[in-house]
């Protein structure tokens, strides 16, 4: 059991770190996605937070609070970034839809880490 907790641990955090490379490096094609003022700021704050989530995860510091963060931040995008875009296709659009679903689900993922899995909880969201 202790295998498969530590593979999960690493299929959950890598992506974030991949995630985060590619939004620092792919930041002026994503800022079209940001409708809020200084689109371009925001790509790179949450691709250095998915970046720093993620490495977070995988040493075990500070791990508690960054997942919880991290949630956070998946349920912004889903309700900043995917729902207006579900909302104005009236859900005909299967990829807006689908990428609600995983923000949430991977928000939701994040949460559950942080008040289960996590190793540093100096910390303490309660």
């Amino acid at each position: 059991m202790k295998h498969i907790t530590a593979l999960g641990k690493y299929l959950f955090a890598v992506p974030f770190i991949i995630f985060g490379i590619m939004h620092l490096i792919n930041a002026s094609s994503l800022t079209a996605m940001v409708s809020l003022p200084g689109g371009i700021v925001w790509v790179y704050v949450s691709g250095l937070a998915m970046l720093l989530a993620g490495v977070a995860i995988l040493i075990g510091r500070k791990d508690s609070v960054a997942t919880f963060l991290l949630g956070m931040l998946l349920l912004i995008y889903a309700l900043l970034v995917h729902l207006p875009n579900v909302i104005n296709t009236s859900g005909s659009d299967a990829i807006s839809m689908m990428n609600l679903l995983k923000d949430t689900a991977l928000a939701g993922a994040a949460f559950v880490y942080s008040r289960s899995a996590a190793r540093d909880r100096t910390t303490n969201l309660t």
